[in-house]
């Protein structure tokens, strides 16, 4: 089965100093662990969200486990902070 991602929406804003501490914090975690590779950091239209798209895989599951997790997983990490 081929990779399917969907595109996040919101603008790209690659100024760290924009964002919450909370979503900073986590960028930095992000940045230091090896299994991850943050590909874009968003904020929504409206500003109400901000957002992290990051690869997550280091290479431990089973191309055909039962659970369907990817080597490779892309995930949005959304800040909400008026949720």
């Amino acid at each position: 089965m081929a990779d399917e991602y969907f595109e996040w929406g919101g603008v790209e804003q690659d100024d760290l100093e924009q964002y919450a501490p909370d979503v900073q914090r986590l960028y930095q975690a992000c940045n230091i662990n090896s299994s991850c590779e943050v590909l874009a950091l968003k904020t929504d239209i409206q500003g109400r969200s901000q957002s992290i798209i990051v690869e997550f895989g280091d290479g431990t599951y089973e191309a055909e486990n039962t659970a369907g997790i990817q080597r490779i997983e892309r995930i949005a990490l959304v800040y909400l902070p008026n949720a």
